[in-house]
Parts: structure tokens; C-alpha cells; sequence
């Protein structure tokens, strides 16, 4: 795992390269405010929380609640020393179930458990 190299990465991202749906972006806007410790914990490993790879949205519940199976990003290096791990309640482990990432240099992803987002009123 190369946490610089993985923060450079999200550096060069830009919003319009990120989906623009409507579940994406609440997820872009509301994931890091509503989750503070799981965005902490991303930002150690040199990844943005508000530029998944995917934010896999599943369904909005009758309460208004936008539940997301689980929410995609990308780790530039090898795997080798991520371990499966748990902040706040989300569960973080290595998925080879993705979309295409389009890079070139070693890199892995991981998944969330289950995240859930209401727009704040």
C-alpha cells in the first residue's frame, strides 16, 4: 500500500469525473459529515472520501434514507499489509468485485459495508 502515491492519485481527479446522478452526489456531499471516524480512517490511507470509485446506491428507504451496498475506492500498491478492519461501525476489506479502474501501476480496491445517507434539511 502506498499512501502517497494514493493521495496523488485522488489529487488528480477532478469533479467532473466523478458521477453526476443524483444518489452519487448525495453521497459526494453528505459521506464525510456523516460518517467523520470512517472518513478519518480513509484519509490515513491517503484516500478522499468524497471520490469513490463507486458508491453502489441500492435503494432509498420510506423514510428518505439513500442505502448504498457498498461504496468503492482505489489504493495505489499491493495489498499486502491493508487489513480487514472496522470504524464506526463500517467494515472495510479488499474487493476484487469492481469496475474497471483503468490503471496502469499496482493498485487494489476496497469496499464499505452498507452505507446509509438522508440529504440534511
Amino acid at each position: 500500500m502506498n499512501r502517497e502515491k494514493t493521495r496523488e492519485y485522488y489529487r488528480n481527479i477532478r469533479e467532473e469525473d466523478l458521477c453526476d446522478c443524483e444518489d452519487c452526489r448525495l453521497f459526494y456531499r453528505t459521506f464525510a459529515s456523516s460518517y467523520p471516524d470512517v472518513s478519518s480512517y480513509l484519509e490515513t490511507l491517503g484516500i478522499d472520501a468524497g471520490k469513490p470509485l463507486e458508491t453502489m446506491p441500492l435503494f432509498r428507504n420510506e423514510e428518505g434514507v439513500m442505502v448504498y451496498c457498498g461504496p468503492q475506492y482505489v489504493i495505489m500498491g499491493g495489498p499486502g499489509d491493508f487489513e480487514k478492519t472496522e470504524v464506526g461501525g463500517v467494515s472495510f476489506k479488499v474487493t476484487d468485485s469492481h469496475p474497471y479502474t483503468g490503471i496502469d501501476e499496482e493498485h487494489f480496491v476496497i469496499e464499505l459495508s452498507e452505507i446509509d445517507l438522508k440529504e440534511a434539511v
